[in-house]
This record gives C-alpha cells, sequence and structure tokens, in this order.
C-alpha cells in the first residue's frame, strides 16, 4: 500500500521551555494595560485619575486595582488647553491636555527601530533612514537608549540599545545604502502585481471602464491567459506568505526578548506592508500576545510617502485608532480554501497595511501612512512612551482556556477623546505563552477539557535523539487514512488546511514542549480520488531538554469541519537509570537520501549531507534495505587521542530466541557533543522471513568498558 508522506514545510511557533507545575484552572494572571488619551488635535490628557476610567474584559466590568498617571506636572497654566473644545459633551469637567510637554520633563525611553528590508523599496528605505537619524541626533541627548535591526528572510541586529549618537548614526548610513530584499521583495511584488492587473484587464476588458467582471466564454487563448494569472497569483500569495512568516517571527523574537524590560517598550516598524496571507493568523496571535505580555508597543511607519504628491511636513501625521482595527482574536484553523478567480482578485487587491495595523492597533501603538513627515511620527512614538496611564486589575475570569479576552477601556466623563490600548489577551497558562501560539492553546485546552472530542486516532511512531545543536528532540510520524481528511471542492480541485500538534509531557504529565506546524493540501481530482485510498503520513519534530522519560502525543485537525484526530500517548525512555553509556532511542528507516542539511537546522534525522526519513509504521517488505541510527552518550575520551571509543554489536531476536546479525556496513562519527557518537548501520532483510522481530544494538565503551543496549521493534511483511 502506498503511504502519502507529508512535511509541513511551514515555521515552528515555539521552542522548549522547562516544565511548568501550574494546574490549568487557576488564577488569571494580573492585567497590565497601558492607557493613551488625545483630544481631536492628537493632544495627550492630564490630569485623569483612576475613578477617571473604566476597565470591562468580555462586557464585564473589572475592578482597577492599580493605577499611575505620567511623571509630568506642568509648571504654569498656559502649557494647558482648557477650550470648549476639549470639554467632552460640553461638560464643564474638563480634562486638562498639554499643549507641549517639556523635554526636560520626559522620562528616558528604550525604542527599537526595524526595518523591513524585505517590504520597502529603495527611494523609501532612504527616507526611512533619514528620519531616524534625524531622531537620534536630538534623542539621544535626551537619555534615549535606541537599538537598530533588521529582517529580510531572517533578524538580524544593527546596533544593540546604545545612546552612542555616533554609532548609530553610522549603524544607519550603513543601512541606509542595503539593498532591500527578501523571499519576494516589495518592488518584485508590486511588478508581480502590476503583470496580474494587465491579464486580468486583457482576459475582462469590460473592467477597464468600471464594469464587472463577466465569466470566461472558455476562448482558447484566454484560459491560456487564465493559467497564466493564476500561476503568478499562486507565486505571489506563497510568497507573501513566507514574507509574511518571517515579519512576524522578528517581531514575536523581539517581544519576547524584551519581558525583562521594565517600563513600556516601543518598536518602530518601518515597511510598506505586504498582502493578508491567511496561513499565517496563528503567527499573528502570537506576536500580538506576547506584546502585550512583554508591554510591547509597536508602532508600523510606512515610508513610501504621501499618495497625493502633497508635503504633510507642515502637519500632525495622521494614526489609526486604537479600537479601529479588525478584532485581533483571528481564527487559526478558518482559512477559506480553494479561491476561485473573483476570490483571488479580492486578496490580492487588499489592504497591504492591514496585517501590521492589526499588530500595531491590538498593542497599543498605531499605523502612520500616506505621510512625508516620517520624523514628526516617531516624535510621536516618544510621545507615548512618556504620556501614557497605567491599570492594572485581576480578572474575574479563571479559566485557562486559551480564546481571546477583549478589553474596552473608557473614560467616566465621556466622548470627545481617543483612547489607545491593547485590545486584549489570549488565556493561556504561565510559562505556555512562549511554547504555542493562542491558537494552539485554544486546540489543546478544548480537547483536555472535553469540550471537543477527537473524530479517530492517528498512528504515531515517535524517537528521540540527539539535536543537531548538541540538545535532543524527538522526530515524530503519523499516519490516518486519507478518506478522514476532510476537503472543501471548489471547480476542479480539493483543498483542506491541516494544523498539527505534537506534545511532549514529563513523567508526572507536565508539558515540556509543543510544537505547532501549519499547512495546505491541494489535489485535483485525479490525485484526491488515489489520495482517499491510501495512507497520509505527516512528519515532524519538537526539541525536548533531555533524555529523561517523556511521553508524546500528535494532534491533527483539519478546518474544513473541525475534524480533528488524537493518537495515544506513546513513551520513550531514552535515559537506563544509571547505565552508560547511554542511548538515545534507535531510528529505523527504509529511506536515506542526500540531502543539503543547511536548509534545515532543527531537523534532528538530517545528519550532514543525509536524511533520514522516519516511517509511521515500522513495517518493511523483505527487500528493504534497512538502516538503523541512533547516539551513544557521556562515552570516556582516550587520553592521548581525547577521541571516544566505541564497540558496537548487534542481536536480532525473534519471539524468545536471540541471535547475531552482521550488519552490511557500520559507521560511527562524532556526534554533536564531545563525549557522543553517532550510529549508522544498514541491514539487508531478504533473509528473514515474515514476522516481528527486535533489532538489538549492543555498545561498550571502548575506554572504560561499559556496556548499554537499546532496542527497538519492526514488522517484516
Amino acid at each position: 500500500m502506498k503511504r502519502w508522506a507529508v512535511l509541513l514545510l511551514l515555521v515552528p511557533a515555539c521552542s522548549v521551555v522547562p516544565a511548568q507545575n501550574t494546574p490549568i484552572k487557576v488564577e488569571v494572571p494580573t492585567v497590565v494595560v497601558d492607557v493613551i488619551v488625545t483630544d481631536r488635535k492628537g493632544h495627550q490628557a492630564a490630569g485623569l485619575t483612576k475613578d477617571s476610567f473604566s476597565v470591562l474584559e468580555d462586557n464585564v466590568p473589572q475592578e482597577i486595582v492599580s493605577f499611575s498617571a505620567p511623571g509630568i506636572t506642568p509648571t504654569t497654566e498656559r502649557d494647558y488647553i482648557l477650550s470648549k473644545e476639549n470639554k467632552p459633551n460640553g461638560n464643564s469637567a474638563a480634562i486638562a491636555v498639554p499643549a507641549q510637554v517639556p523635554a526636560n520633563e520626559r522620562k528616558p525611553q528604550s525604542i527599537t527601530f526595524l526595518i523591513d528590508l524585505g517590504d520597502i523599496q529603495s527611494t523609501s528605505l532612504k527616507s526611512a533612514c533619514d528620519a531616524a537619524a534625524q531622531y537620534v541626533e536630538k534623542a539621544v541627548a535626551e537619555g534615549n537608549q535606541i537599538s537598530i535591526y533588521w529582517v529580510d528572510t531572517s533578524l538580524h541586529l544593527a546596533v544593540p540599545f546604545t545612546n552612542d549618537k555616533e554609532r548609530l548614526l553610522a549603524a544607519i548610513e550603513k543601512l541606509s545604502s542595503r539593498v532591500p530584499n527578501g523571499r519576494l521583495t516589495a518592488r518584485e511584488r508590486i511588478l508581480a502585481q502590476q503583470k496580474i492587473d494587465d491579464l486580468f484587464i486583457t482576459i475582462h476588458p469590460e473592467t477597464r471602464y468600471g464594469s464587472a467582471a463577466k465569466p470566461g466564454q472558455g476562448d482558447p487563448m484566454t484560459k491560456g491567459l487564465e493559467w497564466d494569472m493564476d500561476t503568478l497569483r499562486s507565486w505571489l500569495v506563497i510568497s507573501n506568505t513566507f514574507q509574511a512568516r518571517g515579519v512576524f517571527m522578528a517581531l514575536r523574537a523581539l517581544a519576547l526578548a524584551y519581558r525583562d524590560l521594565p517600563g513600556r517598550k516601543s518598536v518602530v516598524v518601518f515597511s510598506e506592508g505586504f498582502l493578508h496571507a491567511g496561513d499565517v493568523g496563528a503567527e499573528m496571535q502570537a506576536v500580538i500576545d506576547a506584546a502585550n505580555r512583554a508591554g510591547v508597543a509597536f508602532y508600523v511607519i510606512d515610508a513610501s510617502g504621501s499618495k497625493s504628491g502633497m508635503t504633510a511636513d507642515a502637519h500632525e501625521p495622521d494614526i489609526g485608532g486604537g479600537r479601529s482595527a479588525p478584532d485581533p482574536a483571528v481564527d487559526g484553523f478558518g482559512t477559506t480554501l480553494g479561491r476561485d478567480v473573483f476570490d483571488w482578485n479580492e486578496t490580492l487587491t487588499s489592504n497591504v497595511h492591514s496585517d501590521l495595523g492589526n499588530i500595531a492597533n491590538a498593542t497599543g501603538g498605531f499605523l502612520v501612512s500616506d505621510t512625508n513627515n516620517l520624523l514628526r511620527a516617531i516624535e510621536r512614538v516618544e510621545r507615548d512612551g512618556g504620556e501614557f496611564y497605567t491599570l492594572v486589575y485581576h480578572p474575574t475570569k479563571r479559566v485557562y482556556d486559551g480564546e481571546f479576552r477583549k478589553i474596552k477601556v473608557a473614560l467616566a466623563t465621556g466622548g470627545g477623546y481617543r483612547l489607545r490600548y491593547r485590545q486584549g489577551y489570549w488565556g493561556i497558562p504561565p510559562g505556555r505563552e512562549v511554547m504555542m501560539t493562542p491558537a494552539g492553546a485554544q486546540l489543546l485546552h478544548a480537547l483536555e477539557s472535553g469540550t471537543q472530542k477527537p473524530s479517530f486516532a492517528p498512528d504515531l511512531r515517535a524517537a528521540l535523539v540527539q539535536s543537531r545543536e548538541g540538545g535532543f528532540a524527538v522526530a515524530v510520524a503519523a499516519s490516518l487514512p486519507g478518506n478522514r481528511v476532510p476537503f472543501e471542492k471548489k471547480k476542479d480541485s480539493y483543498a483542506a488546511g491541516v494544523t498539527m500538534l505534537l506534545v511532549a509531557r514529563d513523567a508526572s504529565g507536565q508539558l515540556v514542549s509543543l510544537y505547532e506546524r501549519y499547512g495546505d493540501l491541494r489535489l485535483d481530482k485525479k490525485e484526491w480520488t488515489k489520495f482517499r485510498q491510501e495512507t497520509f503520513n505527516l512528519n515532524g519534530h519538537l526539541p525536548v531538554v533531555s533524555l529523561e522519560p517523556i511521553t508524546v502525543q500528535a494532534i491533527v485537525k483539519f478546518s474544513n469541519g473541525g475534524v480533528t484526530g488524537v493518537s495515544a500517548r506513546v513513551p520513550l525512555v531514552g535515559d537506563a537509570g544509571e547505565a552508560e553509556p547511554k542511548l538515545t532511542s534507535l531510528v529505523l528507516s527504509n529511506r536515506v537520501e542526500q540531502a543539503d542539511c543547511s536548509a534545515d537546522l532543527t531537523d534532528p534525522l538530517c545528519l550532514t549531507t543525509l536524511r533520514l526519513y522516519l516511517p509511521a509504521h515500522a513495517r518493511f517488505l523483505a527487500s528493504d534495505k534497512l538502516t538503523v541510527y541512533f547516539t551513544a552518550l557521556a562515552l570516556a575520551a582516550d587520553p592521548r587521542t581525547r577521541e571516544p571509543g566505541l564497540q558496537v554489536t548487534f542481536d536480532l531476536i525473534s519471539g524468545e530466541k536471540a541471535a547475531p546479525i552482521v550488519a552490511d556496513r557500520v559507521q560511527a562519527v562524532r556526534g554533536n557533543t564531545a563525549d557522543s557518537l553517532m550510529v549508522l548501520a544498514a541491514f539487508d532483510l531478504r533473509s528473514l522471513r515474515p514476522g516481528k522481530y527486535t533489532l538489538q544494538a549492543n555498545v561498550e565503551d571502548a575506554i572504560r568498558n561499559r556496556k548499554s543496549a537499546g532496542r527497538v521493534e519492526f514488522v517484516v511483511e
């Protein structure tokens, strides 16, 4: 029987953290909300007290248990505007609004500039760097600490936090001359979109004058143009997905790194934006969640300038309001698949600022676009950092269900003012927020609490091995019938969105690691028909801290119909007590290929130039060539060569009988730590009858003469 092997080619959402002893149902952590209050002219409001505010969480009033106001004290009455315009609803109890905060009264701040090189054109890059340099010239003198990063396919540090003006200016100058690059640069995206637009008008000339596009008439030439257009659309959407994911990873990394920095942290992102990619909704959630927990506000500045051609240097840049953003609680599993020609057109002409603008507004920052006054925008970011009110409350809802809690802050004095603040948070247990996205937390809680019942149980095979970084990882293969996958049919194609969670727990059942992957299956009718008759395999891996005993479980969810599969928990005991040398799991594979392992440094089964594929079932044909792989650790080094030594033999056990088996070849190479050796051995199965067997690897430390053994079961068909 043929098995479909699918590796979800998406970026992991988490990394390993120590086990948490926090139960699921305990008091929700304290929630901190920074609030910036401005009038219609953008002036910050002063003189507010705790009683001036009210806070609701999911429309339930919350008690403000702690309150702090900006540390700004006016020196004279003329520093404030108390006009009728600033009195909400004509109320005589006006809010004091500072006309301008003296520079010597502003608190020093930590501000990060992030240049999105994959989503900015050369002229815009120059404008962004010019504005940043102008700000550095004056801001460093006021005591601010500034750091500079840039992101293309990965995150790069230009300058760490410093108030060294010359160092900052030199880094900005160097960055301004960089050539924008990435998965697909802004310029290339614009050219691709223009070509798509031209093809669309050629196919539907009626749209040139504003008429709605009519269905095609089946003309062969038109059909060819549609194929060309769909090819460009697919390329553009896929590239947007990868580019968006790279930017989101960079933003989340900054938020996680800034958790321990005191006060409000401001990150200014210079980007022209990118088209919405529905497949990265979970990553967007994770960015917002990490930022709100760390007190990081993202500010997005489009450096492409005013689209009207008018200069805006004399005017305050217009910003998006905190409550005008889409709901950040986007559904990480609800992507609509199988777009038709009109769906494509709507997607590709959507607002390029929607995703980054959503993140900015949801974290209490703002989006600035259509302005040439980038310096004024940065100065407004600085003003935010010194003129916010802080509200603290203990939520009344005390269940960690991973769901989004919507926050609403209002002024008791009434309207007439704009409030910006974080839009909410996800109810994730402390410690788990680093391990998973909110979408992953919601799915895990739904299964743990019993509110969602699994529809089937995938078969699971797992192996605990040494990772490329010298730690450990679990390689996993899950298998399920293709007819359990719910596809959505659109015209001649079939599609299904797939989510895979790999969960590792320690001996006490506590979560120690979780890995998330998201992807799509897209098949034509012939492929779909065959797929439903075969076995569907999902492969992945997740990091763990040590060789301690753990259990591993796979959760598979499909976006169409909410079908969920949960495997049994597979025990892995990598540490055989006090025995040394210590052995990882024995990996059996009938498929080994040449590979460039530098492409994915996290894959534990990619060994320099060879990649082993872990089958979901340890069932092999007699004609298969079987490869066994494991690592021996805690080996003593030879005093003269300083190299570890190892002797390896193998036994084959069938029933109660055990006999030595000679490998066709055995190779041992230095492992990823100084005291380890990786062992690869190849076996021919043609002499074996069908049945169940156990392969035992016997290893002996050649220096200390200490012995250990590892076993793995398999079936010959």
